[in-house]
């Protein structure tokens, strides 16, 4: 499973650390998943430190048979460190260069968790599995919306319809395009670039298949 995990990670072109190194996507499956995260909560909140009153509220109320959440850190665009304001989530940034171009400060993704029940996945492959837990670890992305969704995605896995069988020339392109580039964007320049460059790679697909 790790070895499929790591080479759906590849496969979507992101940076990918050596073998052996600190893990920091997590897929667990179990015959309870909201009993299991209730478990962890209570065991090490520090698990779900990152999450709001609002988000954690929603996580433990999810009836399943997914669960995903993920421990983020607001950073300097150039990767130095912000201090905590006392206004929510507020950050202070030091040294600052405010521009409308760029932004001061990044989000990284420290640690994604992913819970599948255990009955959920009969019938699916290990495939499958590893490259669904790659795309909801890797990204702040939720279940696909049968009728909603305008392309063919892995996230769709627990949904209606017949599944894929993994991750798709969407799902491969988003998460290469999440993961491409400097730092610095606003969050519009970054959604613009991502929907560019998934909306050039399918025309690019599609037109290799006429």
């Amino acid at each position: 499973m790790v070895e499929l995990m790591r080479d759906a990670v590849r496969d979507a072109d992101v940076d990918l650390a050596p073998e052996n190194c600190a893990p920091n996507l997590t897929l667990i499956v179990t015959d309870d998943g909201r009993a299991l995260i209730a478990g962890m909560a209570k065991a090490n909140a520090r698990l779900f430190e990152r999450l709001t009153a609002q988000e954690m509220s929603k996580l433990r109320e999810n009836p399943g048979p997914v669960w995903s959440w993920h421990n983020t850190q607001t950073k300097r665009a150039d990767g130095g460190p912000v201090s905590e304001g006392e206004v929510g989530r507020a950050v202070i940034v030091r040294g600052a260069v405010m521009s409308r171009l760029s932004s001061p400060v990044r989000k990284e993704i420290n640690g994604g968790f992913v819970v599948l029940d255990l009955e959920s996945i009969d019938g699916f492959t290990l495939k499958q599995i590893a490259e669904f837990a790659v795309m909801r670890g890797l990204a702040q992305t939720r279940d696909g919306q049968s009728g909603k969704f305008g392309f063919e995605s892995i996230l769709n896995l627990f949904g209606d319809g017949k599944p894929t069988e993994g991750l798709t020339s969407f799902d491969r392109e988003y998460l290469s395009s999440i993961y491409r580039g400097g730092n610095g964007f606003t969050y519009a320049q970054k959604t613009r670039q991502v929907a560019q460059d998934v909306a050039r790679k399918e025309k690019s697909t599609a037109d290799d298949a006429e």
